[in-house]
């Protein structure tokens, strides 16, 4: 499986197990962008990406055998982007974790920092 890659599509930050998981050809050269051109909840929507759960951004190329997963950043009104913002990057951590099993200490220590981030943004 190692000329694949697995794409796992996030629907809804606040419930981030409502997602689509697909695995496609790998296309040498290709980035996230290409993988995802068919995802984008609604126009204009910023999306957070990961691969093998390190947040990355959607240019970044993609290797044989990756785990990708993307996420919508939720829009609000004000000043509080940046607080949706953690709440994309913590679900997208979580599920990141979820659909990668064999990297599980890895992404137990990614989601330690995911979660130690989120708090810090929260409580500024």
């Amino acid at each position: 499986m190692l000329d694949k890659v697995t794409v796992t599509a996030i629907k809804n930050p606040f419930q981030p197990y409502d997602r689509e998981i697909r695995t496609v050809d790998w296309v040498e050269g290709e980035t996230i962008h290409h993988y995802i051109s068919d995802y984008r909840p609604l126009p204009d929507t910023e999306l957070v990406a990961s691969i093998n759960s390190r947040i990355v951004s959607l240019d970044t190329p993609v290797c044989p055998g990756d785990y990708v997963a993307v996420c919508p950043v939720p829009q609000g009104g004000g000043g509080g982007k940046d607080v949706l913002r953690t709440i994309a990057f913590v679900a997208l951590i979580v599920t990141a974790a979820a659909v990668t099993p064999h990297l599980a200490p890895w992404a137990a220590e990614t989601f330690h920092i995911g979660a130690t981030t989120a708090s810090a943004l929260t409580s500024t």
